[in-house]
């Protein structure tokens, strides 16, 4: 993959437009930038990797939110106030949100202890079946 990349940046640096050329420089400058873009160059686990969001509508979406949550178009001190209380209602929904993931991974660990439990004693179960008809 690298011989790749090494390809593409030779074809960048090498482009008539000088403008092709800057921006790839522009990106060489910026270690985190090709990976953050390309697979085949990231940390981030494959598993991890495909089921992150390709776009940036959800942050956008935020942003929307807090606008609506804040308003726009308000003296600073009353926006920082707005903004904090806010960020607040944020924290806790945040806080619950993990309070019930908490949660969830407790049931999970449970539920799959049980399926553990269940699957040695089907197969206990199937043994001593299998000792019965031999004798």
């Amino acid at each position: 993959m690298q011989e790749k990349m090494d390809e593409f940046t030779a074809w960048c640096l090498g482009h008539e437009q000088q403008k092709a050329q800057d921006w790839w420089w522009n990106k060489l400058g910026y270690p985190w930038y090709i990976p953050a873009l390309c697979c085949h160059f990231s940390k981030i686990p494959s598993a991890d990797w495909d089921v992150r969001p390709t776009n940036t509508n959800n942050k956008e979406q935020s942003h929307q939110a807090t606008n609506c949550a804040t308003s726009i178009h308000i003296p600073l001190a009353e926006a920082i106030d707005s903004a904090f209380e806010y960020d607040k209602q944020i924290a806790w929904e945040l806080q619950l949100a993990l309070e019930n993931l908490d949660r969830a991974d407790h049931i999970y660990k449970e539920v799959t202890n049980i399926e553990f439990k269940l699957a040695a004693a089907l197969e206990e179960k199937k043994i001593a079946i299998e000792n019965v008809n031999q004798l």
